[in-house]
């Protein structure tokens, strides 16, 4: 399978990976591991999640198993919930353990979408996670926004190397950021790919895949339904799509719905 550098964190992967928020809410425990061991035989190559999406660690760690080393791992805090630099450890402490691992590859501090999470996650949660990063238990450090002024002032800082941003047919205000990214040498993981469900059209399948082409974007993040089922299955029809259009490079990156579920996620800590 295709793999692409992220940035200049070193790490390369294939662009076909997981995202942990449709395998929360009413799923079960055992179809959750079950979709994350099927997508690991499917080519998945990095999985993410997040201290937000309930469980979705746990279950993520566990679905791994002895695979760990095989993938890249990515999860992520919410400032919102950061009173101190000590909440922020917590929450690091927190994931490894819920994921059951010692270290992630990509630790994200996510929504940095208006003045006081930037402000959160700046000035207390970006200490704790250099720290991680010095004492191992982290190997990058990344952000998340839809925002473009917000995204563009926290990467402006020049402490992160990866950078979830949304990106789509639909949505194209993030591109200033994208050429800054590319300056930088800053992975992009491009999310809402689809536009939240929207662009959900054959047609739209191939978009995505030129706008996958695009320089500064590592891989992309498409929001593929309300089931888990859907991982396993657009995992296969995509594959079998680009086969018979010959198309070697897609660049996608799967993930849940975003805007309610991800929302919904924000709530649980």
């Amino acid at each position: 399978m295709d793999t692409r550098p992220i940035g200049r964190t070193g790490l390369s992967c294939p662009v076909v990976a997981f995202g942990g928020i449709p395998i929360i809410d009413d799923v079960s425990e055992e179809q959750a591991i079950a979709t994350v061991r099927r997508c690991l035989e499917l080519g998945y190559g990095l999985f993410d999640t997040s201290r937000t999406y309930g469980d979705s660690e746990r279950r993520i760690g566990l679905g791994l198993g002895d695979r760990r080393q095989d993938v890249i791992l990515a999860t992520k805090l919410g400032p919102w919930k950061v009173e101190s630099e000590q909440d922020a450890e917590r929450c690091i402490h927190d994931s490894l353990a819920a994921l059951g691992v010692s270290q992630v590859d990509i630790f994200m501090i996510k929504n940095l979408d208006n003045e006081d999470n930037l402000r959160r996650g700046v000035s207390l949660a970006l200490p704790a996670v250099k720290r991680a990063r010095q004492a191992g238990l982290v190997g990058h450090i990344g952000m998340t926004s839809h925002i473009p002024y917000f995204a563009e002032a926290a990467l402006r800082t020049g402490e992160f190397s990866v950078a979830m941003l949304p990106y789509s047919t639909a949505n194209r205000s993030h591109e200033p950021v994208l050429e800054l990214c590319r300056q930088q040498g800053i992975g992009v993981l491009a999310m809402k790919p689809l536009a939240g469900g929207a662009l959900v059209e054959p047609g739209a399948l191939v978009r995505c895949s030129k706008a996958a082409g695009l320089p500064s974007i590592s891989m992309v993040r498409l929001g593929v339904g309300t089931t888990v089922r859907l991982h396993v299955r657009v995992g296969e029809v995509w594959r079998a799509l680009l086969a018979g259009l010959g198309l070697r490079r897609p660049g996608w990156l799967v993930r849940g719905d975003f805007c309610e579920r991800a929302e919904r996620s924000n709530q649980v800590r």
